[in-house]
């Protein structure tokens, strides 16, 4: 319990509201921007977006688990090496990246019918430079454990664009969908600023080329790139699918109920802000025997939060839409309840994938993943052409149990992990929780009768 109380409530508070408060202020720019657009427009948006969110990830995952992993097991003389090498890194992902995105805006808006397209993806190139030092002092407060510092720095960044929308949904004053992406460019700038006035102890900013380090940390992230590529091409193929079959108006509203099903996403992105460093550093002073009981107790954490959302989900899907989307997409409250029930499997399909890489096995992890994109691609696009947006939520909801299943396989044969005991410790922390509450309770009420 000490542990559980000193180290997940502790860490995993600052991470959990810098979680929450994204995921919140988020939400509340997608009502607006629903309500701001017409579905043909939103629907422009939510591909872009979905272009925008897998390169950020992929840009993020290729330096984050190498950067973290070699910082936290590396001494101090050696940490400026590992800092730069992890730089070098942001900055060749980023410029590939952006070459990918001017690439893709040659033919993109055509391909999809959707003109604008085009030019979103060209000036995304200009957000996704500007967020370089950004993405580096954040993953740095992520090595230390500096979770306040993250928080300020990401709630800087979100609370603009949550202003800068704002401001349109009560004026009634027009807003294209290309001013929206010059708005983000202009946000990358300020909050990199922010993050490096946040970042304590400078003095490991000294940049120090190692070319001992560079070639360590790149062999290791080559297998995270591919992972990541794939992964997320997994997770966004079924948007691409919608968008060239069945065409905006639909895509708007598939991500009306994805937006809310998502949800649950939070407290795994939380957790597994500390999980990987904190594994990492079990892996070196504990062995591998340690990681079977913390992957049970990870996912146990994540599992305690999402499944009572589920079921809160599941029953009052309709009103929960309407409120959150408006009366327009009222008919994909059907499509809610079949994607919430992936929620229930979306902290293993995560965890394993982590801890795939975290043990040295990038090269399985990447194989996994290629197999899970192989299957969800053909079975994503041979449900959506005969069942449209019924097919794109059943054949995630059969790809994820798939992959899953393969993963816990291998982990089982490595470290011996049980998923049900997430479960076992999923209950556990209800039990734990409540006997905290009341513990406080009758403590507060000892004191007013003193």
């Amino acid at each position: 319990m000490h542990y559980f109380t000193k180290y997940w409530f502790k860490k995993g508070g600052y991470s959990l509201l810098s979680r929450v408060s994204e995921f919140l202020l988020g939400f509340l720019v997608f009502m607006m921007m629903v309500r701001i657009f017409s579905k043909e427009k939103f629907g422009v948006w939510v591909l872009f977006s979905t272009f925008t969110i897998l390169i950020e990830i992929v840009r993020t995952n290729f330096v984050q688990n190498s950067f973290v992993k070699f910082y936290v097991s590396s001494k101090d003389a050696d940490k400026p090496g590992v800092f730069t090498s992890a730089l070098l890194l942001n900055i060749i992902i980023t410029l590939f990246s952006v070459l990918l995105f001017w690439l893709a805006s040659l033919f993109a808006g055509d391909f999809f019918e959707m003109p604008e397209l085009n030019t979103m993806l060209q000036i995304y190139c200009l957000v996704m430079l500007f967020s370089i030092p950004f993405t580096q002092f954040v993953l740095l407060m992520q090595c230390r454990y500096d979770f306040a510092a993250i928080l300020f720095s990401q709630l800087f960044r979100i609370s603009l664009f949550f202003f800068f929308i704002l401001y349109f949904f009560f004026t009634n004053t027009k807003l294209e969908l290309s001013f929206t992406v010059i708005a983000q460019a202009i946000i990358a700038v300020l909050a990199s600023g922010l993050a490096f006035i946040l970042t304590k102890d400078k003095r490991e900013l000294k940049l120090e080329l190692s070319g001992y380090w560079f070639k360590k940390m790149f062999s290791f992230s080559k297998y995270l790139f591919g992972t990541s590529v794939v992964s997320m091409l997994s997770n966004s193929i079924d948007k691409f699918i919608m968008g060239y079959l069945l065409g905006a108006p639909n895509l708007a509203v598939f991500n009306a109920a994805q937006r809310i099903s998502n949800t649950t996403d939070i407290p795994f992105v939380a957790v597994s802000s500390i999980v990987y460093p904190k594994g990492s550093e079990k892996l070196k002073t504990e062995g591998m025997a340690s990681l079977k009981r913390f992957y049970e107790q990870s996912a146990g954490i994540v599992l305690s939060v999402v499944i009572p959302f589920c079921l809160v989900v599941f029953i009052f899907a309709e009103p929960i839409i309407m409120l959150t989307a408006g009366a327009g997409f009222a008919d994909s409250a059907w499509l809610l309840r079949i994607l919430v029930l992936s929620s229930i499997l979306k902290p293993f399909d995560r965890q394993s994938g982590s801890f795939l890489d975290m043990i040295g096995n990038p090269g399985i992890n990447l194989l996994t993943v290629s197999i899970n994109f192989l299957l969800n691609s053909v079975l994503l696009y041979f449900l959506i052409s005969r069942f449209a947006l019924a097919g794109a939520a059943a054949g995630s909801l059969i790809s994820l149990a798939v992959a899953v299943i393969i993963t816990h396989i291998i982990l089982y044969k490595k470290i011996g992990i049980n998923p049900f005991y997430s479960f076992v410790f999923a209950f556990h922390n209800y039990y734990h929780g409540l006997s905290y509450i009341k513990l406080k309770l009758k403590t507060k009420y000892i004191a007013l009768r003193t």
